[in-house]
């Protein structure tokens, strides 16, 4: 099984991401990145991928699990066949609306969500599937 890394705690966490920025920006040289790797696997370096997909890939992957489940509400934790995390997507989107966290869509891509059956700015995938049974 790969090594993945573990932030256990907030601090760690800061670190590891602003350590992930420094790599991104060139200035991480290649002594340093070995100790992390040595540390945490060269997975630190990666990005979560839920940031990375176009807006369109990502309503496709939530057209699919509306087709299975019947509502665009997948829990935090749920991810498609291909490992897109779109229960993590969905959250921070919708946090990103309610002012949260970082804004992420316009009007057009808001108007295309809310379209969706079970799509809600504030639901809670358990709050869908108790309704919609």
């Amino acid at each position: 099984m790969p090594h993945k890394p573990q932030f256990s705690s907030p601090e760690l966490k800061k670190t590891a991401d602003a350590l992930r920025k420094a790599f991104e920006e060139g200035r991480i040289g290649p002594r340093v990145e070995a100790l992390v790797d040595a540390v945490h696997g060269p997975k630190w370096k990666e990005r979560r991928t839920y940031n990375r997909l176009p807006f369109a890939e990502v309503l496709e992957h939530l057209r699919g699990y509306v087709e299975e489940h019947g509502h665009a509400a997948p829990p935090q934790k749920y991810r498609t066949d291909t490992g897109f995390a779109l229960g993590q997507w969905v959250m921070n989107y919708r946090n990103g609306h309610n002012g949260v966290g970082e804004k992420r869509g316009d009007p057009a891509e808001e108007r295309l969500l809310e379209a969706l059956p079970g799509w809600s700015w504030g639901r809670s995938a358990k709050a869908a599937a108790t309704a919609d049974n």
